[in-house]
């Protein structure tokens, strides 16, 4: 981890709630979060992932794991589907 600088932020990013970061089911989430993670490192600020539990990324940054049920992606409900928080989800954790 890069070292912080004196007017460095604290950064704490949450990642989606359908699949482990690494999974490949978050698509583009996944890519932009590490992206945004990496540069604000190189940045000299301080990041945390906050992310489903099994969660593996290509940055030097710690991951908080949140067990839990994944949330269905709502690309795979039908338009009238009403959307509905899991019992024992990581969104309920997060």
């Amino acid at each position: 981890m890069a070292a912080t600088q004196p007017n460095s932020l604290r950064l704490l990013f949450a990642s989606t709630l359908v699949g482990a970061i690494g999974s490949g089911i978050g698509g583009g989430v996944e890519f932009t979060l590490q992206n945004l993670a990496r540069e604000m490192i190189l940045r000299g600020h301080m990041v945390h992932i906050l992310a489903p539990e099994g969660s593996k990324i290509e940055v030097d940054c710690p991951i908080i794991a949140i067990t839990g049920k994944l949330q269905p992606s709502i690309q795979q409900l039908n338009r009238d589907t009403q959307i509905t928080i899991i019992s024992n989800s990581v969104l309920t954790r997060m």
